[in-house]
């Protein structure tokens, strides 16, 4: 049986937020939903980290 993920660290923010919250991110990040809805604003830095992040893939990856 997997183990339930929760919460992840995110390379963007540098802490641990909820796997949710980082699939939100992500969702900003791809324009899919806007940034108005989600509490931290990333700056280009931020995004281009976030796009390169494996655990867009697999958020059991370190």
């Amino acid at each position: 049986m997997l183990n339930e993920i929760e919460d992840v660290i995110c390379p963007a923010l540098s802490r641990r937020i909820e796997l949710g919250y980082c699939q939100d991110l992500q969702m900003a990040v791809d324009d899919e939903i806007v940034w108005s809805g989600v509490q931290d604003r990333f700056s280009q830095e931020q995004e281009k980290i976030c796009l390169a992040c494996k655990k867009r893939k697999d958020p059991a990856a370190d």
